[in-house]
């Protein structure tokens, strides 16, 4: 009989946890959602080759901008952008893109979802980065994979009084 009176006090507990763990997931996409919002600045664009070396891609400037209303947009400029007429290259290599971002948790991933950009190729996509925060909070690390394997790594310093 004891045991029947235990039961039927830690099962209803146990049955209110549920519920409760289900909803973190949101919170927590809530909190990544709030650290990615405002602007950041490319600070260094590393590709990564099959055998792992390291190699810095020449993008010397960039942006990235995350807005509270869910969308976002992406700016980044190749070092040898225009000559010294500033005439450019008919923007080769320059990448740009916009339209909204959503967080997954489960893959700690910001999913860009294009809606416009330079390269007609990326028009539609959903394109992951895989996020990581520095414990400053004020350092972004965004990874590029590709069939499971990280093909790039963009690190970003958030824009304070720019």
């Amino acid at each position: 009989m004891k045991r029947i009176g235990l039961l039927s006090i830690v099962l209803p507990t146990m049955l209110m946890l549920i519920p409760a763990a289900e909803a973190q997931p949101a919170g927590g996409a809530e909190t990544v959602k709030a650290q990615l919002l405002g602007s950041w600045r490319l600070v260094r664009f590393n590709a990564i080759s099959e055998d792992g070396e390291v190699v810095r891609r020449p993008y010397s400037t960039g942006r990235i901008d995350y807005q509270a209303t869910g969308l976002m947009n992406a700016q980044l400029m190749p070092e040898d952008w225009g000559d010294s007429d500033g005439a450019g290259s008919a923007g080769a290599g320059y990448i740009a893109y916009f339209g909204t971002f959503s967080v997954d948790l489960e893959r700690q991933a910001v999913v860009h979802h294009v809606e416009g950009a330079y390269n007609r190729n990326m028009l539609g996509q959903a394109m992951s980065r895989y996020y990581e925060f520095a414990d400053d909070g004020n350092t972004l690390y965004l990874e590029v994979r590709n069939n499971g394997r990280t093909t790039a790594r963009l690190r970003w310093a958030r824009v304070v009084g720019e």
